[in-house]
């Protein structure tokens, strides 16, 4: 089995880098093979994740308090199913 983390940083105007959420390394249950930030948003940051064990994630990033949170998941964790190596998003962000 794999194992990864997930880690969000946050870069200033100067180029600063800052976690945003240390917590975000005990969410990931597996390897992560691909990340990708919701296009076009004036909302919530959203983050795609596809990790080894053959599931997508949807992560909702917050500036607050809140740092990461996993809002859902989908695929099947069957290996004989397949498995997820990556994730788009459509140009509407959908």
């Amino acid at each position: 089995s794999r194992e990864g983390a997930l880690h969000v940083f946050d870069v200033d105007d100067e180029g600063c880098l800052s976690e945003c959420a240390t917590s975000a390394a005990n969410i990931v249950p597996s390897g992560v093979f691909d990340a990708k930030w919701r296009p076009n948003s004036d909302s919530d940051s959203l983050l795609a994740v596809a990790l080894a064990d053959g599931t997508t994630a949807l992560y909702r990033v917050d500036d607050g308090s809140d740092g990461i949170q996993q809002v859902s998941t989908s695929g099947s964790e069957d290996e004989d199913v397949g498995m997820t190596l990556f994730c788009d998003w459509s140009v509407t962000g959908e």
